[in-house]
C-alpha cells in the first residue's frame, strides 16, 4: 500500500514538510571565560531549526534528528542561546466552527475576551524583543515567566527574539497562548506549529486582479526530488560539507530552510 502512494505521489509528502516555512531558529555561541570577564566566540558557534518554541515538543517532534541532539548537547556547554522568530496570530483567539456554520458574532465586535498574552515559561530569566517592545521575565513559583501582550498583533507577522544564558543549569522553555475574559476567568492552549515562522518568513498577499505570477525561469522544470539526489550524490557531493534538514557535513553553511 504504502508503495504504492510513494510511487504515485513520489516526494510530494517531504516537500511540504522540507518547505515549511514554521521553525524557530536558533543560535549558540559558547562563552570563553577570562578572570572576572565572559566572551562570546561567534567562530565555535551552532545555528539550526527548531520545529517549535517548546523544548519540549522539539524534541517530540524531532526525536532522534542529528540537529536537535546538537542543540541538546548545546544547552548543557555555557553559552548564549539566541531564538529568533515571527509570530503569526491572526485568528488565534478566535473560535472554531463546525464546517458549514458559522460565529453569531463578528470577532471584531467580540468584547468578551479583554486580554490576549504569549505566555513563556522558563527555569531561567527570559530576555526578549517583541516588535519594538523588550520584555524580561520574573520569578513566579520557582520558576521565571514572561505574560507578552499580542492584542493588535494579528493583521500582520510580529518579530520575536528571545535571549538566554546556558550551561548554568538545565534549560526548558514552554509556549502557550492565554485569553482572559470578562468574568475574571483564563483559558490557556499550545501555540500550533503554524504560528512560529522562521525570521525570513513572509505575511502571503494575493496578487491584484490581472496581474501574472511571476515565474523564476531558473527553476522551470526543476523537481526536489531530483535536486536531493544531487544533493547526496558522488558526483557533486554537497552533502560532504553542508547540512540540509540534519544530514551532511559542518563545514560549509547550514542549507536547511
Amino acid at each position: 500500500m504504502f508503495g504504492n502512494l510513494a510511487a504515485k505521489f513520489g516526494d510530494l509528502a517531504e516537500v511540504f514538510v522540507a518547505y515549511s516555512l514554521a521553525g524557530v531558529h536558533a543560535t549558540w555561541v559558547p562563552a570563553s571565560e577570562s578572570g572576572a570577564s565572559q566572551t562570546f566566540s561567534e567562530s565555535k558557534s551552532w545555528t539550526g531549526i527548531l520545529p517549535h518554541l517548546d523544548f519540549a515538543a522539539s524534541r517530540a517532534l524531532r526525536a532522534g534528528v542529528p540537529e536537535i541532539e546538537a542543540f541538546a548537547e548545546r544547552l548543557s556547554k555555557l553559552g548564549l542561546l539566541t531564538l529568533k522568530m515571527r509570530l503569526d496570530t491572526h485568528g488565534l483567539f478566535i473560535p472554531f466552527t463546525q464546517p458549514g456554520s458559522q460565529l453569531d458574532y463578528a470577532p471584531q465586535e467580540d468584547n468578551w475576551v479583554i486580554g490576549r498574552e504569549l505566555r513563556l515559561r522558563s527555569s531561567q530569566e527570559i530576555q526578549a524583543q517583541f516588535g519594538n517592545r523588550h520584555h524580561t521575565s520574573s520569578a513566579r513559583n520557582g520558576e521565571h515567566v514572561l505574560d507578552m501582550d499580542v492584542s493588535g498583533t494579528a493583521d500582520d507577522l510580529t518579530d520575536l527574539e528571545l535571549i538566554f544564558t546556558t550551561g548554568t543549569e538545565s534549560l526548558e522553555l514552554h509556549a502557550e497562548w492565554v485569553a482572559r475574559f470578562k468574568d475574571a476567568t483564563t483559558r490557556s492552549g499550545p501555540l500550533p506549529i503554524h504560528r512560529l515562522l522562521v525570521p525570513w518568513a513572509m505575511k502571503e498577499t494575493s496578487l491584484p486582479d490581472g496581474a501574472a505570477e511571476r515565474k523564476n525561469p531558473e527553476l522551470v522544470g526543476a523537481n526536489w526530488g531530483r535536486g536531493r539526489h544531487v544533493f547526496r550524490s558522488q558526483e557533486a557531493a554537497c552533502v560532504r560539507c553542508h547540512v540540509a534538514h540534519g544530514e551532511g557535513g559542518n563545514i560549509g553553511p547550514d542549507l536547511s530552510n
